[in-house]
This record gives structure tokens, C-alpha cells and sequence, in this order.
């Protein structure tokens, strides 16, 4: 959800995967930067599609602006 402008994002997979989770936030960076972000920060729990095996993944995909992940307590 961008809390400035009121809008959410949602994407859903029949079976979401470290890679999946990657690819959706790749695809948000550019919607983002285009409203004038620097980076993107996404806040995540402990599932274990949000580990590092996803960080790698973005990393390689290489998004528009860079993506900072903050984990919060499930």
C-alpha cells in the first residue's frame, strides 16, 4: 500500500515462490520511481518466500531504484 497516495498493490500467485516474490517487486520499482520514489521500502514477515534466496534474486533482476526490506514479528 503507498500510504501517501492511498493506492495498493496486490499480486497473487496459485503457488508463490522465492523467485515469484522477486519478480512482482521488479515489477513495482518502475510504477514507484515513476511518482517520483528513490527506493522502494516493503515491509515483510518471516515467510519463507521473503528470505534470501528473494533478495538474491531481485539483486540479479537488477530493479529501477533500489527495494529495502523491514521484517516485522508474524
Amino acid at each position: 500500500m503507498d500510504v501517501h497516495q492511498g493506492e495498493c498493490f496486490f499480486a497473487a500467485e496459485p503457488k508463490a515462490n522465492s523467485l515469484t516474490v522477486a519478480a512482482y517487486f521488479n515489477d513495482l520499482a518502475p510504477h514507484v520511481h515513476t511518482q517520483g520514489a528513490t527506493k522502494l521500502t516493503v515491509l515483510l514477515d518471516r515467510n519463507s518466500t521473503h528470505g534470501p534466496k528473494m533478495r538474491q534474486a531481485l539483486t540479479e533482476l537488477q530493479p529501477l531504484i533500489p527495494v529495502v526490506f523491514l521484517y516485522v514479528a508474524a
